[in-house]
């Protein structure tokens, strides 16, 4: 992102999607900002989100926000494990229908 982007604390949509294999390790979850990779989860919540991107097709959009002041990470709101769970139950139960 570049610094303008950067330096907005608006609300945003980022997308999560799973990457094969890499020097990361073997679970890869990038984040995309308007087409563009922004970053990587970190690899234990990566593992943690894996199973589910993958029920999903391996990519979901989430909200997030600029930058905190005087930092250029940026903050990527993610649902709760029980949360994505029932989401994801509910979308599989809705496909069976």
């Amino acid at each position: 992102m570049n610094d303008r982007e950067r330096q907005g604390h608006e609300r945003r949509a980022y997308i999560l999607r799973c990457e094969p294999d890499s020097s990361r390790g073997s679970v890869n979850i990038a984040v995309f900002s308007n087409g563009r990779g922004v970053g990587y989860l970190p690899t234990d919540v990566a593992e943690e989100m894996r199973p589910f991107l993958d029920r999903l097709g391996g990519a979901a959009i989430v909200n997030g926000a600029g930058a905190q002041t005087g930092s250029i990470r940026l903050r990527v709101d993610l649902p709760t494990r029980s949360a994505l769970h029932e989401f994801v139950e509910r979308l599989e139960t809705r496909e069976r229908e």
